[in-house]
């Protein structure tokens, strides 16, 4: 089974080719490009560099966010138009997920907390259990005040890895109990770990065609909630 993978929800940009959960070629791209500009030239290059050809996948895989508003886009539309073009099926696969599975092949038994900055004091964030490579979800995708993220920790009875650019933000604010963080490499997203997020979800669940993945938001941009709040202090 080759998977073409894709992630641009935060400032990264990453694609990946996976044949039978084996990475046969990643791109890793954080130079604060636009994705607008950098996507589509990394899809074809590990396309390329992997002696692969877009009809020769299985299905693509495409992170839906949460994250960057435009990324998120970005990403999605990207992969409906590839998937369109050569009528392949997409599986969408949550940015917190595709996190979670940076951490693969650990031993031991532990909760993963992935958390994306979502500004203002505040991380897009879930709760996943680890154990012996088996990845499973507590929470569903949230948005969550830092301070309610700490009071969640501390009633958990196993070790907590923090993982993802919210990391630094979280441990500003908050004197977090017995979390565990991991080097600045597995705190990115990336592609691959989204394609092997995909591959469970396509077990279980199958994929879908390309019009039925919808982006991932959470919450309304911050400049229409600006606004909207504006607006509502003066009526």
């Amino acid at each position: 089974m080759k998977i073409l993978s894709i992630d641009s929800s935060t400032k990264a940009a990453s694609a990946a080719i996976v044949d039978n959960g084996k990475i046969l070629a990643e791109y890793f791209l954080n130079t604060g490009f636009t994705h607008s500009q950098t996507l589509m030239p990394i899809i074809e290059h590990v396309l390329k560099e992997s002696g692969s050809m877009l009809n020769d996948t299985d299905f693509i895989s495409v992170t839906l966010g949460p994250g960057s508003f435009t990324g998120v886009r970005i990403g999605v539309a990207s992969a409906k138009g590839l998937a369109f073009s050569e009528n392949l099926p997409v599986i969408g696969v949550s940015a917190l997920e595709a996190l979670a599975y940076n951490l693969s092949g650990l031993k031991g038994e532990f909760l993963i907390s992935p958390v994306i900055d979502a500004r203002c004091g505040q991380v897009y964030n879930a709760l996943f259990k680890y154990s012996n490579g088996n990845i499973e979800r507590i929470t569903e995708d949230r948005v969550i005040k830092i301070t309610d993220l700490a009071d969640c920790v501390k009633e958990c009875d196993l070790p907590v890895y923090i993982i993802g650019d919210g990391t630094a933000p979280c441990l500003k604010e908050v004197s977090f109990p017995e979390v565990l963080t991991v080097p600045a490499a597995l705190s990115e997203i990336r592609a691959s770990s989204a394609a092997l997020a995909s591959i469970k979800i396509f077990e279980e669940k199958g994929a879908c065609d390309s019009a039925s993945i919808q982006p991932i938001y959470l919450q309304l941009p911050q400049a229409t909630r600006e606004l909207k709040k504006k607006t509502e202090s003066q009526n």
